[in-house]
């Protein structure tokens, strides 16, 4: 027979990750790189406004797309440094 498991157990959900990015060195290079306004730095990095402001502001998780194309934009900057891994649930 199966057990059913206890309240406890039922609550208990497998932990989740994911990256987000580190918006304060995005804000320094943008500033050291003279990137005027958002939608400048959006075409820096070759993705649309609306998709960067969703990301600097965490409201949803960046594609593996986005980050790469991050990663192409600022190539003296590590993925570590521009991204940070947080628990998502």
């Amino acid at each position: 027979m199966h057990q059913k498991p206890t309240s406890a157990t039922a609550l208990t959900k497998t932990p989740t990750y994911g990256l987000i990015l580190n918006t304060s060195l995005l804000n320094e290079l943008q500033k050291v790189h003279r990137i005027e306004s958002d939608t400048d730095l959006a075409d820096v990095i070759g993705v649309n406004r609306a998709t960067l402001r969703r990301a600097r502001e965490h409201l949803t998780l960046p594609s593996n797309e986005f980050m790469t194309k991050v990663r192409l934009a600022f190539p003296a900057v590590t993925g570590d440094q521009l991204f940070t891994i947080v628990r998502t649930n």
